[in-house]
């Protein structure tokens, strides 16, 4: 498991925390040892070696307090650091008492320290074993003069010394495992700790965005009402009404944004994103963004510029343009007047495709902060017009299921950039000379059969009224039993996501389509955009849209789902 910066600052504070009773004990066995060697060792190697000892400890007590203060201040690299300068003077002053004193001293006084000092690396292991490195030089410091100076002993020495090398290897493989498993608990207990959170913030900010767009359509839509219920409504209050009517619509379409970006999330989130990789020509995948983003830059008085390229790439066309297309929109959104430029280069096998503007710019405090859910660093307010937060965190997480890497970089006041890393599609000479095939002229609409389920009477017939209208042909039912009694194979099913009876749209479009022995397509409209649902949808191959789905890409979807079956 990969570790954040987080987890090894918290490995660190741990090791830090035990400073105070482990120079407590280290302080009481070092006084106990000096009176068990003052007949053997000479006076001035004896008091040298508790100086050097104490000298150490009070280097730790004081790199600990210091580090307490300044903690929150210190880097990963710092922390490090002042925990090397805190353990391994006082570990080098234990790993030299062997050194100097097994040669005048007993052999029950060798095997007394032999055994204190072959136990010292273990009880480190509940202190500073959960930092690998360090605890790993402690020990050497500790283990190796031990160790060797057992080796130049006579009689058994040598076998001694070897077993201490042994002893080595073993204390080793014990601390890695631990060191990995408790930063894999801490590094687990600090996600689930996120998750809670951001499921938390998700949940009020969810709640607080979806009830703005419809606060604003019930009072637009009462107020056109009250006007429009006069017994003779004068020509201005009927142009007051048409207003009030267009702000629902655009409260409408911002609730439509709003339910598509949550169903991108909750995908993601499932894991259920199924891209289907292609050879992508850039140029229309640029043609693509201008046309969709050109008039939204030019509303703003926004020159967005455009950099044709010949290259070609390798990805998902839609994911692709879909993270291309919120980087656009979040630079047109943070800018009232200034450049965005869209543009590309090749680097070996890849291609950075570049999203640069110069607009406020972000911190570099703030790089991580942007890719979160709901985050907006210039709409505190959240006012609808200034998104909500979740497109920079959608193009992130669909960047991530492609195995694209997406990355920042910006100066305050200068403008930022965001860069897409896309591997590269070289173009064969084959390919280079070949001719295109003529197109198959498309098959007329009014050919194709598409059959709705909605339990709701008026979705039901609102739906069909809005299908038909885009040249389709359509048989609307409310029941299953209804659907059943068809006789004809259609080329699209359109289901609600559950039905009165207990069924799901899920298993409605089962049972149809074993009645009507057809795997016709279905596309599911969801209101319930839990990641559960939505990995069951996908297990199931059925394309999904929110409820009520935005029009331009309600129709869009039937056409692409109609044109692939």
């Amino acid at each position: 498991m990969k570790w954040r910066a987080e987890t090894h600052k918290t490995l660190i504070d741990h090791a830090f925390h035990g400073s105070i009773p482990i120079t407590v004990f280290s302080s009481c066995a070092a006084i106990l040892l000096a009176l068990m060697l003052g007949q053997s060792l000479n006076d001035i190697t004896l008091f040298g070696w508790i100086l050097f000892f104490f000298a150490t400890q009070a280097l730790r007590l004081a790199i600990t307090a210091h580090y307490r203060r300044n903690k929150n201040a210190l880097t990963l690299k710092d922390g490090y650091k002042w925990l090397y300068l805190a353990v391994l003077p006082s570990s080098f002053a234990w790993g030299i008492l062997p050194v100097l004193s097994f040669s005048d001293i007993g052999a029950m006084d060798r095997v007394i320290i032999t055994v204190f000092l072959s136990t010292a690396p273990t009880a480190q292991l509940t202190s500073i074993g959960n930092v690998f490195r360090v605890w790993v030089a402690s020990m050497l410091f500790l283990m190796v003069p031990l160790s060797g100076t057992w080796l130049f002993l006579e009689h058994h020495g040598a076998i001694m010394g070897l077993i201490g090398f042994l002893f080595i290897i073993y204390l080793y493989n014990i601390a890695k495992t631990y060191h990995v498993l408790l930063g894999d608990k801490i590094e687990l207990h600090s996600q689930a700790h996120a998750t809670s959170q951001a499921k938390s913030t998700f949940l009020a900010t969810a709640s607080h965005d979806l009830r703005q767009p419809l606060h604003a359509i019930t009072m637009s839509l009462a107020a056109a009402l009250a006007r429009l219920k006069q017994k003779e409504p004068s020509q201005a209050e009927i142009q007051a009404s048409v207003k009030s009517i267009e702000a629902a619509d655009n409260s409408v379409e911002n609730l439509s944004q709003l339910l598509n970006a949550l169903l991108d999330m909750s995908k993601i989130e499932a894991g259920s994103l199924k891209p289907s990789f292609a050879r992508i020509p850039i140029s229309t995948l640029f043609s693509q963004l201008k046309e969709n983003y050109k008039p939204l830059a030019q509303e703003k008085n926004i020159d967005l510029r455009i950099v044709p390229s010949s290259l070609h790439i390798h990805s998902d066309p839609v994911f692709l343009l879909r993270i291309i297309g919120n980087l656009v929109s979040n630079a047109v959104r943070h800018l009232n007047q200034g450049r965005i430029l869209v543009g590309c280069k090749r680097k070996g096998d890849t291609v950075i495709i570049q999203v640069i503007d110069d607009g406020p710019g972000i911190a570099p405090e703030k790089f991580r902060d942007i890719f979160a859910q709901f985050n907006q660093l210039e709409n505190k307010g959240r006012h609808p017009s200034g998104g909500y937060g979740l497109g920079l965190s959608i193009a992130d997480g669909l960047a991530r299921a492609l195995g694209l890497t997406l990355s920042v970089n910006s100066v305050v006041g200068q403008g930022s950039a965001f860069y897409l890393d896309v591997p590269i599609s070289e173009v064969s000479s084959a390919e280079q000379h070949q001719t295109p095939k003529e197109q198959k002229s498309p098959t007329k609409r009014e050919t194709h059969l598409v059959v709705l389920l909605q339990p709701d009477s008026h979705i039901l017939d609102e739906t069909a009224i809005q299908i038909r209208d885009w040249g389709y042909r359509v048989l609307a039912f409310q029941s299953l039993e209804e659907a059943q009694s068809l006789k004809v194979r259609p080329h699209l099913l359109i289901t609600a996501q559950s039905f009165p009876s207990g069924l799901s749209g899920l298993e409605v479009s089962n049972i149809l389509c074993g009645v009507w022995k057809t795997q016709a397509p279905t596309l599911l409209m969801i209101s319930d955009f839990s990641p559960k649902k939505i990995m069951e949808a996908s297990q199931a191959s059925a394309k999904l849209i929110p409820s009520p789905p935005d029009p331009k890409e309600f129709r869009q979807t039937i056409h692409d789902m109609i044109a692939k079956s």
